[in-house]
């Protein structure tokens, strides 16, 4: 098994690859629904419910990238669906989906760069690909 350079990921909107990301973090998860009854064993059970995540993305500001980084704060401010994200952690393998912005956290320090957090949180499935 091959390490992969984090360098050849790409997060996009459509064809248009977001700008300046640093960091870019899916996480998916299931929800576990407890089942565990009276009269039991003594054992929790579970079934498993409905999957969801989030994308964090880190990086840093750019004003100028008006497809990518934007297209993100105008949909935040205007409460919109970014319809077709891919996220491509390898250059390779993509996850695809809509999702709301539910934060923006634009940040910049006196002895540093402009930087931003979003996250964005994917509603519907995530398609693997």
């Amino acid at each position: 098994m091959t390490a992969i350079a984090g360098y050849v990921s790409t997060v996009k909107i459509g064809a248009n690859t977001i700008q300046l990301v640093q960091t870019a973090d899916l996480a998916l998860a299931a929800k576990s629904l407890d089942t565990t009854s009276l009269g039991g064993n003594g054992w929790e059970t579970s079934i498993m419910g409905t999957l969801g995540g989030k994308l964090a993305l880190k990086g840093s500001l750019d004003q100028s990238d008006t497809n990518g980084q934007q297209a993100i704060i105008t949909a935040f401010f205007g409460r919109t669906l970014l319809s077709g994200v891919v996220f491509s952690p390898d250059g390779v393998k993509t996850y695809t989906f809509n999702c709301w912005v539910t934060d923006f956290h634009p940040a910049s320090p006196a002895t540093g760069k402009a930087d931003f957090d979003f996250t964005l949180l994917p509603t519907g499935a995530v398609t693997a690909a």
